[in-house]
Order: structure tokens, then sequence, then C-alpha cells
């Protein structure tokens, strides 16, 4: 049986609720992650343990809300650009570098600076009107937030041989 027929067939076996805790988060927290990633050398790993896990799951109830606008800023600064006369040209190229660069440092420099301009510029007015555009658009159904609380234990673990190609050539993992 292929993995993912077997993942299928052990997903068959659960509950809906449980399925969900599974397969929609971690046990591990988010704050933990970065930190195991980096601790486990590249290679392949053969594992074989068994957990408890008890979990307190929570459903919110589904709702309506305000469809919210993600303006993509490529196409807005293309069209920046068109609206503005720039053709494709080494100016336009240079003018387009110079503002991505300076907006990058915008976003290093502190809320004030920022604010001020996009107040100046008539950004943050423009943005005011998209917002009320938006509260006119239907609204759109969202599922209820799902939290999780964890406690797991660890049953039972078998020592299995790790491979890790790099230790395999003699190097002891370094390059």
């Amino acid at each position: 049986m292929a993995p993912k027929d077997s993942l299928a067939q052990f997903l068959l076996n659960l509950t809906p609720t449980q399925a969900l805790a599974l397969t929609k988060y971690s046990a591990v927290p988010d704050e933990f992650l970065s930190e195991l990633v980096d601790s486990v050398p590249p290679g392949t790993y053969n594992l074989d343990f068994t957990v408890h896990i008890k979990c307190t799951l929570k459903k919110g109830l589904d709702y309506e809300r305000t469809p919210t606008s993600n303006i993509p800023l490529l196409p807005a600064l293309a069209l920046m650009a068109k609206h503005a006369g720039l053709t494709r040209s080494e100016q336009a190229i240079t003018i387009l570098f110079d503002i991505l660069q300076k907006s990058m440092e915008y976003s290093n420099s502190g809320d004030k600076a920022k604010e001020l301009l996009l107040a100046e510029t008539g950004v943050m007015e423009a943005m005011e009107r998209i917002k009320a555009y938006a509260e006119t658009l239907p609204k759109v159904k969202t599922r209820g937030h799902v939290s999780k609380h964890y406690l797991v234990e660890l049953v039972d673990q078998k020592d299995v041989a790790e491979s890790n190609p790099q230790q395999q050539r003699g190097n002891g993992g370094k390059k």
C-alpha cells in the first residue's frame, strides 16, 4: 500500500475531530519548530515511536465577514508607473529599483516615517476609500476559529538506526 493510501486509511479510522487535531495542527508549539529543524542535521531518519496525545480542541462558529483586499505590490507598482507615463526603459527600471530600495528602508525606519510618507502622498486616503468600498461588497463566509491544547506523552521508543548521508561518507557530518 502506498504511503498516501495508508495515511488515507488511517484517517478513515479516526473521528473527524481526531483527524482535525492530527492533520491541521502540530503537537509541537510553533515557537520550538525553528530550533528543532535547526537541530536535526540533513539526512534520512527512520523513526518508530508511540505517543499518547490528549488534546482539547475548540472550534468556533462559522461567521460572515467583510472581504478584505490584499493589494498585490507588483501590479500596483506597474499600474502606478503606467499612469505616471513611465514606459519600459532603463530610466524607468532605475526609478522603480530606487522606489523598491527606499520602500525597504522605510520598512525598517519606524512607523512615524511610514505614516508621514503615506499621508503626504495620499496613499492613506486611498486606502480608506478601499476599506469603504470593501464594506459594500457581499460578506464572505468564514470557518470558525480552531484552537487546541496538547498534552503529549512518549509511550514507547525503539532504537532505530539513523541514516545521515554526510556521516556515511566518514566525515562526521562536516563538509
